[in-house]
């Protein structure tokens, strides 16, 4: 048998993809240990069966667009930076996503203005919700 010990550094709740990126660096692990006995098409298989966005962090892609259960990827070039601040808010992913689903009233992504990433400029950026208003927000 094998033993994984998972030191966990991302924030549960964060909507990062903490449990998924365990789950597709585990996967990628054991076929490399195994002299890669599947194809990328069957990790693919194998870690859309274990649940939403796994099948992104089972691929190499590194940067990409994903949709669908994160199954659906197309291979992205990022040349920008990106900051990350995370708040205490910690919201289920599942949860946030049956908001959107049930409440979607548009399809439009959100997009920050280019002159937000300076930091004197932040503040263009910040919006401050609680989880309750983030779950039952219309969400447009």
């Amino acid at each position: 048998g094998i033993e994984i010990t998972l030191n966990k550094k991302i924030p549960t709740g964060a909507g990062l993809g903490g449990g998924s990126s365990d789950a597709g660096a585990v996967i990628r692990t054991l076929n490399l240990m195994f002299n890669q006995p599947y194809s990328p098409r069957d990790l693919m298989q194998i870690s859309s069966e274990l649940g939403s966005d796994v099948p992104f962090f089972t691929s190499a892609l590194g940067t990409a667009l994903a949709w669908g259960r994160g199954d659906r990827l197309m291979p992205m070039v990022f040349k920008s930076s990106v900051l990350l601040a995370l708040t205490s808010v910690a919201i289920n992913t599942a949860e946030a996503y049956e908001a959107l689903n049930v409440q979607r009233k548009s399809t439009k992504a959100a997009i920050f203005p280019p002159q937000s990433a300076v930091l004197k400029n932040w503040p263009l950026c910040l919006v401050t919700i609680s989880k309750e208003q983030f779950l039952h927000s219309t969400l447009s």
